[in-house]
């Protein structure tokens, strides 16, 4: 693909994501990674590198944030507010509009550190090498290459031990759902920050 194609490709995707904020449109979002999962909800916040989505559950339970690297989406797909029962049943349970976070979507290594402050476990995906695979934890520390966390299982047991990758391998941040929620609820104490490489 040339560079003016992909130049005008990811204008595309930023006026359509653009779209869906400013019309508040229940949107599916696919992305040009292998396996990659398409997320589906409202999008609520778009920077420089980074978009917020916020979702739901089959239920139509809010069910925290999506974060994706705009470089990696391929396409994005809305339904109008009359055709979505999504935006129905949130008004109907008082949920509506859905709530967005105070982030900067702008610089991953500030948004780890601000993410890190405002939730206790996050979900980081690599889809690049690992798409069917997700790693929970609580930020610890961050630079301008890696980002350091200790990990939590699927037992609820937190790693003793610090682990890192570098930033520029994410491709999807979770944030806020139940099942970070559910290990939370029976974890114990996690273990204490560290510096996030502010000057």
């Amino acid at each position: 693909m040339s560079e003016s194609s992909n130049a005008s490709r990811r204008e595309r995707i930023r006026e359509d994501l653009k779209h869906s904020l400013e019309d508040h449109l229940f949107t599916k979002i696919e992305r040009r990674l292998d396996e990659a999962d398409t997320i589906s909800g409202y999008v609520v916040a778009i920077g420089n590198e980074w978009v917020v989505v916020a979702t739901q559950t089959d239920g139509r339970v809010p069910n925290g944030f999506e974060l994706l690297r705009i470089k990696y989406i391929s396409s994005v797909f809305t339904r109008g507010p009359e055709d979505s029962i999504s935006r129905r049943v949130l008004e109907t349970r008082g949920d509506w509009p859905p709530p967005s976070l105070d982030v900067n979507l702008d610089d991953t290594r500030e948004l780890l550190r601000q993410l890190g402050e405002q939730f206790a476990l996050l979900s980081f995906h690599l889809e690049r090498r690992w798409p069917d695979m997700t790693w929970v934890g609580s930020v610890c520390s961050v630079d301008d290459t890696f980002l350091g966390y200790h990990a939590i299982d699927p037992q609820a047991v937190w790693d003793k031990e610090v682990d890192t990758f570098k930033l520029r391998r994410l491709t999807r941040i979770t944030a806020g759902d139940d099942y970070q929620d559910s290990l939370l609820l029976v974890a114990e104490p996690g273990p204490g920050r560290r510096e996030t490489g502010e000057s």
